[in-house]
């Protein structure tokens, strides 16, 4: 990473906002005995994957677990992944054994947290790519374009995710198990034009989740 404080601990983890590492930029790809086991963002400090940094490459991160009590930004809002270049690409993938089972939940940051990301109360989790995403300015939607960015429908189980169980933003649909999209022409959604369709290889993959009330 940019800042040579940043090493990694005898478990191969690394903590970012302690012994001079608390802002840093990912400028190359971490990967194989380069991944890291995890990666803790604490309170204040930032992990950051810049597009000037990408430019036009493939930058990859691998790590096990992330946990986010500050902010981890892939791109800004006025420089998204891609707009220096369009073919530039990241890629973070969580690395290692399908755990058995989910793991004892302890609160965020819980100690037992081993596979995935973990985003914790005050954390900021924020990903901008040019593509899929209106010009800064635009609307969201002129009548001709969406972004898919936004989802149409809400997903979840409206009995765990309502209002009552403290959501911010609760889901109220009756049939809302499945992930619904704008401008998805084989979900029944009005066409819009090529760049903003979903093509293909653009996806999203969606595992387990866990959620918990607020103490």
């Amino acid at each position: 990473m940019s800042s040579p404080a940043c090493s990694k601990d005898s478990k191969g983890g690394v903590t970012i906002g302690s012994n001079g590492c608390s802002r840093v930029y990912v400028d190359k790809s971490f990967t194989g005995v380069n991944g890291f086991s995890n990666i803790r963002l604490a309170h204040g400090a930032a992990l950051c994957i810049r597009d000037s940094d990408v430019n036009g490459g493939a930058l990859a991160l691998n790590a096990a677990a992330i946990t986010v009590q500050g902010v981890f930004a892939v791109g800004s809002k006025d420089n998204p992944i891609g707009k220096g270049n369009a073919a530039s690409q990241v890629t973070i993938t969580f690395i290692g054994a399908k755990p058995a089972q989910a793991p004892p939940d302890n609160g965020c940051a819980s100690p037992n947290f081993f596979k995935g990301l973990q985003v914790c109360k005050g954390g900021s989790l924020r990903l901008f790519g040019a593509k899929g995403a209106p010009p800064a300015g635009s609307r969201r939607s002129d009548g001709t374009r969406t972004s898919w960015t936004f989802l149409r429908q809400l997903a979840g189980d409206p009995a765990r995710f309502s209002a009552v169980n403290l959501v911010s933003s609760p889901v109220t649909a009756a049939d809302a198990q499945f992930i619904r999209f704008p401008g998805c022409a084989r979900c029944g959604e009005k066409p819009a034009p090529e760049d903003w369709l979903w093509q293909r290889h653009e996806h999203v993959a969606v595992g387990r989740r866990s959620w918990a009330a607020p103490t």
